[in-house]
C-alpha cells in the first residue's frame, strides 16, 4: 500500500471519530498539567489563599497571600474565573475547593481542545502532529509554573489566544472584537488581539501600511484595554478608586535580569525559558524551508508579544509568555504540515 493510501486511510478513519479523539487528547494533557500545578509544593500550600483569592477579587476586597493581607489592583478585571467559581458556589453538590479544581480542569480541557481543534481546522495537520503539538504546548505549559500560586486566569489565556488566532486567520474581525470583550475579563493579554491583527494585516505586498486594518488593528487594543480598566475601576468596590495600579517597565525587566546574574541557577527564569522555548523553535527549524509570508507574520507577531510581555509584566513569571507560546506551538505545527502535505504528494517518506 502506497504512503498516500496511507495516509488516506488515517484520515478517514479519524474523521469518523475526530471529537473523541481530540477530547482524549485534552483530558490527558489537560489533567498532566493540572496534576503538576495543583501538586506543586507551594502551589498545593497557597490553594487555600487562591480560592479566597477569587471570591475576594469578585467582592473588591482584599486577601491574605503568603498570609499577608493583599490587595493588586490589577487583578481586578480577572474576574471571569471567580464568577464561574461563584455560580458553581451556588450550585452546592461539593466543596468549594472541590469545585476550584473541576474548574481548573475544566478549563484546561477546553484549551487544549481548542488548540487541538485548530491545528486540525486551520494548519490542516493529522492527528499524529496534532497530538504532538499539543504535547509540546502541554510541556512549555509547565514551565509557567515557576509562581508560586495558581493563576487560574492561565488556561483561559491558552484558550482565548487560541481563538485570537483562529479568528484572526479567518479574518472574522467581528467576532473577535467579541472574544476580546470577554477575554478581558480574564487578563489584559487581550490588548494583545490588536497587536497579531496588526502584524497580520497592516503591511500590504507593497510595503505600505493599510490605514484601514490599521485602525482594526487599534480598534481591537484600545476596546480590550479600555474593557479592562472599566472592570478594574467597577470591581474596586470597598477599595474605591484609591488604590492606584502599578505599572511595569524596562526596570522592571533589568531587576529580574539583574537578579538573575547575582544567583544564577538551573531553575532560574532564563533557564526555564530556555528550555521552554528549545523544542518549539527546533521543530519550526527543521521545517524552515515551509516557511510563507502569513506564517512569518506569525512569528513575527509571537515575538513582538513576548517583547511587550517581557516589558509590561513580571517575566520572572513565566505564565506572561502563554500567548506568544500559543503562537509557536501553532507555527511549528502548521509547518510541520505543510512537511507532510509535500511529502504525501511527492510519494516521499517523512
Amino acid at each position: 500500500m502506497s504512503l498516500l493510501e496511507l495516509s488516506n486511510q488515517e484520515s478517514s478513519s479519524f474523521k469518523q471519530f475526530p471529537y473523541m479523539v481530540l477530547f482524549i487528547l485534552s483530558l490527558s494533557f489537560a489533567i498532566g498539567t493540572t496534576f503538576i500545578s495543583n501538586t506543586m509544593g507551594t502551589r498545593f500550600i497557597h490553594r487555600q489563599e487562591t480560592i479566597e483569592q477569587q471570591l475576594a477579587i469578585w467582592a473588591g476586597e482584599s486577601y491574605l497571600l503568603d498570609g499577608r493581607v493583599t490587595y493588586f489592583p490589577e487583578f481586578q478585571n480577572r474576574v471571569l474565573f471567580p464568577a464561574l467559581l461563584k455560580i458553581t458556589q451556588s450550585i452546592g453538590g461539593f466543596e468549594l475547593s472541590e469545585w476550584y479544581l473541576l474548574l481548573r480542569l475544566g478549563t484546561a480541557i477546553a484549551a487544549f481542545w481548542v488548540f487541538g481543534a485548530l491545528c486540525i481546522q486551520v494548519a490542516h495537520a493529522d492527528i499524529r502532529t496534532t497530538s504532538v503539538g499539543m504535547g509540546l504546548l502541554a510541556f512549555a505549559l509547565i514551565f509557567t509554573f515557576n509562581h508560586g500560586w495558581d493563576h487560574p486566569t492561565d488556561y483561559f489565556d491558552l484558550l482565548f489566544f487560541t481563538v485570537f488566532i483562529w479568528l484572526s486567520l479567518s479574518r472574522n474581525f467581528l467576532a473577535l472584537m467579541l472574544v476580546v470583550l470577554i477575554a478581558s475579563a480574564n487578563r489584559e493579554s487581550s490588548v494583545f488581539a490588536g497587536i497579531l491583527w496588526f502584524i497580520l494585516y497592516a503591511f500590504t505586498s507593497s510595503r505600505r501600511i493599510s490605514l484601514a486594518e490599521s485602525a482594526k488593528a487599534l480598534s481591537l487594543s484600545v476596546v480590550a484595554y479600555a474593557t479592562v480598566l472599566g472592570l478594574r475601576y467597577l470591581f474596586a468596590r470597598e477599595q474605591g478608586l484609591t488604590r492606584g495600579q502599578s505599572f511595569t517597565f524596562l526596570g522592571n525587566l533589568l531587576s529580574n535580569i539583574s537578579e538573575f546574574l547575582r544567583h544564577p541557577n538551573p531553575w532560574s527564569w532564563p533557564v526555564l525559558m530556555f528550555v521552554m522555548f528549545m523544542l518549539i523553535f527546533l521543530w519550526i527549524w527543521t521545517n524552515k524551508r515551509y516557511l510563507d509570508n502569513r506564517i512569518i507574520r506569525l512569528l513575527v507577531a509571537g515575538l513582538v508579544i513576548a517583547a511587550g510581555s517581557s516589558v509590561f509584566g513580571i517575566i520572572a513569571e513565566l505564565r506572561i509568555l502563554i500567548p506568544s507560546t500559543v503562537i509557536f506551538c501553532f507555527v511549528a505545527v502548521i509547518l510541520e504540515a505543510k512537511r507532510n502535505a509535500v511529502s504525501i504528494n511527492t510519494g516521499q517518506e517523512t
